[in-house]
């Protein structure tokens, strides 16, 4: 008989991996164990492992979920009709948006992605470079006349996600209106390079 699952199921799931995601972050991959993101989860081990079936399978979730989140976001806006300069604002914040409530997911990435399996790592290389992808789009849209799909395009793009990704970690408590705002100067500051440049 197939075992039934649990209407708290998918909380139970996405509270692991927000504590997983937080202990990774804090203590490193190497150094987190499933005994003590269980206890901290107020769980059994044995419960941990109900949901995954090892660390390494705990951390890929963690990630490409945060990724997903990621891809989705930008998604719903490229569907909304803005105009260029508008869509490279909403890009921007939804960045901001996203790590206000991943900051543990984004830092765990940056340290621990390269613990994973080289199957699972080309997953989540494939989510980042539709990701980066995207961004590029948005850039060339502003300035279709100047800028293609090269090495200089991936220059800028990866220089605005400096911007981004780093911005948490000297203000990363910072308020919605906060993160609109730096979103504004951000891309104030990109779009008058962009479109002097």
């Amino acid at each position: 008989m197939a075992r039934t699952i649990a209407e708290d199921h998918d909380q139970k799931r996405d509270a692991i991996l927000k504590t997983a995601a937080k202990s990774f972050a804090n203590t490193g991959f190497d150094r987190a164990s499933m005994s003590s993101i269980a206890s901290q989860c107020g769980i059994s081990k044995a419960s941990i492992y109900h949901y995954f079936a090892s660390k390494d399978e705990l951390l890929f979730e963690v990630l490409d979920q945060h990724m997903q989140n990621l891809v989705q976001k930008l998604s719903k806006i490229k569907q909304l009709d803005h105009s260029p300069e508008d869509y490279f604002y909403e890009i921007i914040l939804a960045f901001l948006t996203v790590y206000s409530d991943a900051e543990d997911q984004h830092r765990t990435q940056i340290i621990a992605e390269n613990e994973l399996s080289k199957p699972k790592l080309e997953i989540l290389l494939k989510r980042q470079r539709q990701v980066v992808n995207m961004v590029s789009e948005a850039i060339i849209a502003i300035r279709p006349d100047r800028f293609r799909k090269d090495n200089e395009l991936h220059a800028i793009t990866m220089s605005l996600f400096g911007a981004m990704n780093w911005y948490y970690m000297w203000n990363g408590r910072a308020s919605r209106q906060s993160r609109m705002d730096y979103a504004r100067t951000a891309c104030d500051l990109f779009l008058n390079g962009i479109t002097h440049y």
